[in-house]
C-alpha cells in the first residue's frame, strides 16, 4: 500500500556541468520525468545507470563441485578472456541444478567505475543502486516477458545489440559512432544490418535448439523502428507485442518514453546481483526502507482520530481527549522497548551460538597448531594463526562453565564453541597450483571446523608475482581441540 519514491537516472555524455535524464515514480506510477544537469538535481536516494567504453559480458557453464570457489572461477572464466589489462570489477549471478550452473558473467574496468562516480560528484553519496546500461535494459525487458530476446539500443551516435534472458545478458556488441575510422560504413542502416547479423550468428551459437524471435528497437530507435525490422518480417508481430507492453509498464509517463528511455525506467527492477556499489551500500537503502515503512505506519495512527471525527464530531472530541492522554505514557514505553533491543552485535554472537552450540569443551592451542601444521601441503606456508573469544560479555553467573570461587568470584573456563579461528597461509605457485592448494586446504578445514569465510588474494600490481594469500575464518566444532 505505502511505497517510497524512487529517483532513477542515466548519465548522459557531456563536459561541464553533467547532463542526466531522470524519472522520479512512487511504484509504477511517473510522478516527474526530464532532462536536466546534476547541479540543478534535488538531493535523493538514486539508481544510476551509466555506459562506459569497455565492458564484459558473458554466459558461462561452470562446473561447481564446491560452491565456495565461485568467485575464483567467474574472475578466472574474465581473465581467460583476456577482457581487461587494467583491474575490474565483476558481478555474477549463476542458475541451474546440480554441479553444472549456468553463470552470467559482467565486468566493468574499476576506472570507468571510478569515472562515473566522479561525474556523480556529492551526488554519489545518494546512490543506492548503480549499473551498466545494459543490465537496467535486461532488467526491463524481464519485466514483460520470460523469452530470450535480441535488442538494438541508439543513443546518438551509440548502438547496442544485446541478447538478453530473465534480467541476463548473454551476448553484447557495441558500435561507438566511430565507424569511419575503422573503415567502415557510417550509414545507420548499415550499421543496423551489422548488429542484426551479429545477434543471429550469437543467437545461434547460444540457443542451439531454439529461434530467437524478439527483436525490440530501443533509445532512439523506439521512433522508427522500421529501421531495424521490417514490417513484414517474422518477428515484427511478437516484437511489437512486447514493445506495447513495455510502453505501458508505467503510468503517468510520456508516450513512448519507456522505449526511449529503458536505461532509466530499467533501474526501477535491477536485480540486486548486477548493482555495482559496494555491499555496504545496501544496508544504508534497508534502513531507509525500515525507517519510511514506520513512519507509514505511524501516519496510518495520526488518521485514526481523524476519521472518527468525520463520522462523528462529539464522539471525536471524547477520543482525541483520550488520545492524547495515553499517547504520552504509550511513546515512553516505546522509547524505553527500543532501548531493550539487542545490538546488532549481540544478536550476531546468539547466532553463533546457536550454530556451533553451547557444551562447555577444553581448547588447547598446541592441538590446534599441531593439526594445522599437519594439514599444510607443499607450496603452503602458515604466515598467521590467531584464535579469540567470539562472544559477548555476560555476567559470569549466565556464563557456562563458570564455578563461583571463594570470595563470589568467578573462573570461566574457555569454550571451544565461544571461539573464532582466523588462520592465513602464503600459497605459492602458478595460478592452478594457488587454486587446488586453496580448495584443498577449504576441504580439510571442514574436518574439525566450520567455514565461516575464506577470502584469497592475488597481487595484481606485480605480474611477476606467483604468490596469493588465503584468509580462513573458523569456527571449531565440538571436541575439536581438546
Amino acid at each position: 500500500m505505502f511505497q517510497p519514491k524512487q529517483l532513477l537516472l542515466t548519465l548522459l555524455p557531456g563536459e561541464g556541468a553533467v547532463p542526466l535524464r531522470y524519472v522520479r515514480l512512487r511504484g509504477k506510477r511517473v510522478l516527474e520525468e526530464g532532462q536536466t544537469t546534476l547541479p540543478n538535481l534535488r538531493p535523493a536516494a538514486a539508481r544510476v545507470s551509466f555506459l562506459t567504453r569497455s565492458s564484459f559480458f558473458e554466459r558461462a557453464e561452470l562446473d561447481l563441485k564446491n560452491p565456495k570457489l565461485l568467485p575464483f572461477q567467474a574472475r578466472r572464466q574474465v581473465d581467460a578472456a583476456l577482457a581487461f589489462s587494467e583491474p575490474y570489477r565483476l558481478r555474477f549471478a549463476a542458475s541451474g541444478s546440480g554441479t553444472l550452473q549456468r553463470v552470467a558473467l559482467l565486468a566493468v574496468a574499476e576506472a570507468d567505475y571510478a569515472q562515473a562516480q566522479q561525474r556523480l560528484g556529492a551526488h554519489s553519496a545518494d546512490c543506492s543502486r548503480m549499473a551498466l546500461v545494459e543490465s537496467a535494459m535486461a532488467a526491463l525487458v524481464a519485466q514483460e516477458t520470460p523469452e530470450p530476446a535480441a535488442l538494438v539500443w541508439q543513443r546518438g551516435q551509440q548502438l547496442l545489440a544485446l541478447l538478453v534472458e530473465n534480467g541476463k545478458v548473454w551476448y553484447k556488441l557495441q558500435d561507438r559512432g566511430d565507424s569511419a575510422a575503422l573503415g567502415q560504413s557510417t550509414d545507420l542502416d548499415q550499421r543496423l544490418e551489422r548488429m542484426r547479423t551479429a545477434l543471429r550468428s550469437a543467437a545461434q551459437r547460444l540457443y542451439t535448439e531454439r529461434e530467437i524471435t524478439l527483436l525490440l528497437a530501443l533509445g532512439d530507435l523506439a521512433d522508427e523502428p522500421e529501421r531495424l525490422r521490417k514490417p513484414e518480417s517474422t518477428d515484427a508481430a511478437a516484437s511489437e507485442a512486447v514493445e506495447a507492453r513495455l510502453a505501458r509498464s508505467f503510468s503517468g509517463c510520456e508516450p513512448g518514453s519507456v522505449l526511449r528511455w529503458p536505461e532509466v525506467f530499467g533501474m526501477a527492477s535491477l536485480p540486486l546481483a548486477f548493482d555495482l556499489l559496494e555491499p555496504e551500500r545496501h544496508q544504508q537503502e534497508r534502513a531507509h526502507k525500515a525507517a519510511y515503512a514506520l513512519g507509514a505506519l505511524l501516519s496510518l495512527a495520526a488518521l485514526v482520530p481523524a476519521t472518527a471525527a468525520y463520522l462523528n464530531y462529539a464522539q471525536w472530541q471524547q477520543l482525541s481527549k483520550t488520545y492524547l492522554a495515553e499517547l504520552a505514557p504509550l511513546q515512553e514505553q516505546a522509547q524505553a522497548m527500543q532501548a531493550r533491543l539487542p545490538s546488532q552485535a549481540q544478536l550476531h554472537a546468539l547466532e553463533l551460538q546457536m550454530q556451533v552450540g553451547l557444551g562447555v569443551a577444553d581448547f588447547r592451542i598446541d592441538t590446534l597448531l599441531a593439526w594445522v601444521s599437519q594439514i599444510t601441503p607443499p607450496g603452503a606456508i602458515i604466515y598467521q594463526i590467531s584464535a579469540y573469544d567470539a562472544r559477548p560479555a555476560a555476567p559470569a553467573s549466565a556464563q557456562p562453565g563458570v564455578t563461583p570461587a571463594p570470595g563470589g568470584a568467578a573462573a570461566p573456563e574457555r569454550s571451544a564453541a565461544g571461539l573464532r579461528i582466523e588462520i592465513e597461509w602464503d600459497l605459492q605457485g602458478d595460478y592452478p597450483q594457488i587454486e587446488r592448494l586453496a580448495a584443498q586446504l577449504i576441504h580439510r578445514l571442514g574436518e574439525r571446523a566450520q567455514l565461516e569465510g575464506s577470502q584469497l588474494h592475488f597481487d595484481h600490481d606485480d605480474a611477476s608475482a606467483r604468490q596469493a594469500r588465503l584468509q580462513t575464518t573458523l569456527l571449531p566444532k565440538p571436541d575439536s581441540f581438546r
